[in-house]
């Protein structure tokens, strides 16, 4: 099992973001609250999750994708060569 996070600025607060790869779940994705609470909990086995859709959440979307790809640049907190193996839906 892999597991990154970062935190996040948003409207409505810091938020710490947690992603990676489980043998079991596959991709996953979550999203807590400064309190502690999850806002978002995405997953490959339960949610279907995709390793382009889990790039393109890191990223900001899908056209923030295809910039960040083009510019090699990520936002901070997402490794480039994560990114990599998510488009080629391979574990990381």
């Amino acid at each position: 099992m892999s597991r990154y996070w970062f935190q996040k600025q948003t409207a409505n607060g810091d938020i710490t973001v947690s992603y990676g790869y489980d043998h079991a779940l596959g991709y996953f994705y979550q999203e807590e609250s400064a309190d502690g609470a999850l806002l978002t909990d995405l997953d490959s086995l339960f949610g279907g999750l995709t390793g382009v859709q889990l790039a393109e959440r890191l990223c900001g979307g899908e056209n923030a994708l295809i910039d960040c790809m083009a510019a090699t640049t990520y936002p901070a907190g997402v490794n480039p060569q994560h990114v990599s193996a998510m488009m080629l839906d391979l574990p990381f």
